[in-house]
């Protein structure tokens, strides 16, 4: 499949939404190379803020959850936006 590069993107929404797996997670070096790592499995810890994962070639490294990362994902993978709840502001009454 057709992959698009995705930049600043949260790994732990990829995990719950289940896309993570077959993704490609882009490191660049000290010398601006660019290295491709597809995640074959993945675990993520809440409470520590750490995401585990094991790559195809079989390595695995332990990411931060509160950093954002750049990211080759399926085309046919959607964001859906987020709605916000909207307060009801209704007009005060005045008592006189």
């Amino acid at each position: 499949m057709a992959k698009t590069r995705r930049d600043k993107y949260d790994l732990l929404t990829l995990a719950t939404k289940g896309a993570l797996i077959g993704c490609d997670i882009v490191f660049v070096d000290d010398n601006d190379v660019e290295e491709l790592k597809e995640v074959a499995d993945y675990r993520f810890n809440y409470g520590s803020g750490e995401i585990t994962l094991v790559y195809s070639d079989g390595e695995g490294d332990t990411l931060s959850l509160k950093r954002t990362y750049v990211v080759e994902i399926d085309n046919s993978y959607q964001n859906v936006p987020v709605k916000r709840r909207r307060k009801n502001k209704r007009p005060k009454r005045n008592d006189q």
